[in-house]
């Protein structure tokens, strides 16, 4: 979440008032925001699946 605020330009607290009154523009913001970072986390984790997956190719 402190990362999303930091995103649409708010602070933790500030973003948690936000998440608690769905349906605003700033919620729709954060929601985005979110989403984006979810997304980025689950490339990151199949990048290192895959890289472990490589090494034990290579190890063997």
């Amino acid at each position: 979440m402190a990362v999303a605020a930091k995103m649409i330009g708010v602070t933790r607290v500030h973003a948690n008032v936000i998440w608690s009154r769905p349906g605003s523009k700033r919620y729709s913001e954060l929601i985005e925001c979110l989403e984006k970072i979810i997304d980025a986390r689950e490339k990151l984790v199949k990048r290192e699946e895959s890289s472990k997956q490589s090494r034990r190719f290579l190890d063997v």
